[in-house]
C-alpha cells in the first residue's frame, strides 16, 4: 500500500495540519477526504469479509425463496382460487 492510498496515514497528516494556521478550507477539505477513505476501506474491509464468512451460506438462498414463493402461491390458488396472496398488497 501506498503512502498515498494508505487512509490512516492521510487521516493521521490531515488531522495535524488542522493545527496549523492559514489555508483552513483546504486543511478541512484534505481532513474529509480522509475520513471518507478511512470509511471506504472499512466498507470495503467489512464486506470482503462479510463475503468470505457468510457468502458461502447464502449460495442458493435466492433461489430457495423463490421455490418457496412457488409453493406458496400453488397452496393458495388450490385453496382460494385465482385471489391475490396478502402477501402482494
Amino acid at each position: 500500500m501506498t503512502e498515498q492510498s494508505n487512509p490512516v496515514k492521510q487521516l493521521a497528516d490531515a488531522l495535524h495540519d488542522c493545527v496549523e494556521p492559514p489555508g483552513r478550507t483546504e486543511r478541512t477539505e484534505r481532513l474529509a477526504d480522509a475520513l471518507q477513505a478511512c470509511l471506504n476501506e472499512a466498507v470495503e474491509a467489512g464486506a470482503k469479509r462479510t463475503r468470505e464468512e457468510w457468502g458461502p451460506r447464502f449460495d442458493g438462498f435466492e433461489t430457495r425463496l423463490d421455490r418457496q414463493d412457488e409453493t406458496l402461491r400453488m397452496i393458495w390458488k388450490q385453496v382460494k382460487g385465482n385471489g391475490k396472496l396478502p402477501i402482494d398488497d
